[in-house]
């Protein structure tokens, strides 16, 4: 990113960011940069992801959503400072329909769900919306990994997790989905 102004990418190797991101994408937003106008829809499997950590020599990337094409400049949903190194990320539907299960495995780190009394979980709206007629699916996911236990689903646009490798932090982003887990 050569330049940009908070969530607003305006060049990308010194190129308009709108732009390199339809090329990167074999045109997905051709319309948009005609027009401008809101690309969420278009754009949630195919995000840019920069990287912020690595864990076991495996770099970790926060998710950043495409927005909205205003004129040659590209909206996110979460900020992206000039200098940073981004790279088109490729997602799928069954991506999405798998993350519950993994979220739910990690945060039990191997004790089981027997003792659990509830949970919330977070699951990203941009996501949700490439899969909403399978959105049921998301909370079977759920009870598969943590039994059968009251819980809380909410969809919310631009999530907080929290990336465990070298500096444990939590980090704005997006496309994100989280769990907390009662016990």
């Amino acid at each position: 990113v050569t330049k940009s102004q908070g969530r607003t990418v305006l060049e990308i190797d010194h190129r308009p960011a709108a732009v390199v991101y339809n090329e990167w994408t074999g045109g997905i937003i051709a319309d948009e940069l005609a027009h401008g106008g809101v690309v969420l829809l278009k754009t949630n499997l195919q995000p840019v992801g920069r990287v912020v950590d690595e864990g076991t020599g495996v770099p970790m990337r926060v998710l950043c959503h495409p927005h909205e094409v205003k004129g040659s400049a590209l909206t996110f949903f979460a900020e992206i400072p000039a200098g940073e190194e981004i790279t088109l990320m490729l997602g799928s539907q069954t991506q999405l329909m798998s993350r519950m299960g993994k979220v739910i495995e990690r945060a039990l780190g191997g004790r089981g769900a027997l003792s659990l009394k509830g949970g919330l979980f977070v699951y990203c709206g941009g996501s949700l919306g490439v899969i909403l007629d399978r959105a049921s699916e998301i909370s079977r996911e759920f009870t598969k990994g943590a039994g059968d236990i009251p819980f809380v689903g909410v969809a919310t646009f631009g999530e907080q997790g929290c990336f465990v490798g070298k500096r444990k932090a939590n980090r704005h982003g997006n496309l994100m989905c989280s769990v907390v887990l009662f016990d």
